[in-house]
């Protein structure tokens, strides 16, 4: 088995959790924004393509969709914060997996406002938050 889909049938079966965010789609704010809770946390992982039962239906155009945030998150969040992109083929449909790291320059922000998650929500952060 590919190392790849190991990890990916991973995560999935370990299910949704503050580390773990599972998306069937979204657009690239409320991304960025699931990025900056991570990094502000102790890291994580996003994955992109899968619905809220773990099935695995994948990102339509994946490649344009990952260039779209990589942008984003160049223009929009502060300071640069440690993350990577990569692009799973799962039994033909394309899952993007971004890992996000916990920040060593924290607090890191989106358009100058700090996210934070709880529990499975992405939140905007107060000074007693961070």
């Amino acid at each position: 088995m590919d190392n790849n889909k190991f990890i990916l049938e991973q995560l999935l079966a370990a299910g949704e959790r503050p580390s773990v965010i599972i998306k069937q789609a979204g657009d690239v704010e409320e991304i960025s924004k699931a990025i900056v809770a991570l990094a502000n946390g102790k890291g994580g992982t996003v994955l992109l393509g899968v619905t809220n039962d773990r099935r695995i239906i994948g990102i339509e155009d994946a490649y344009s969709w990952v260039e779209s945030l990589k942008k984003n998150i160049k223009k929009s969040i502060t300071p640069k914060l440690p993350y990577s992109t990569e692009i799973l083929d799962y039994d033909g449909h394309d899952v993007i997996m971004i890992s996000v790291w916990e920040g060593a320059a924290k607090p890191y922000l989106y358009e100058l406002k700090a996210y934070i998650s709880m529990g499975s929500e992405i939140i905007a952060a107060d000074n007693k938050n961070l």
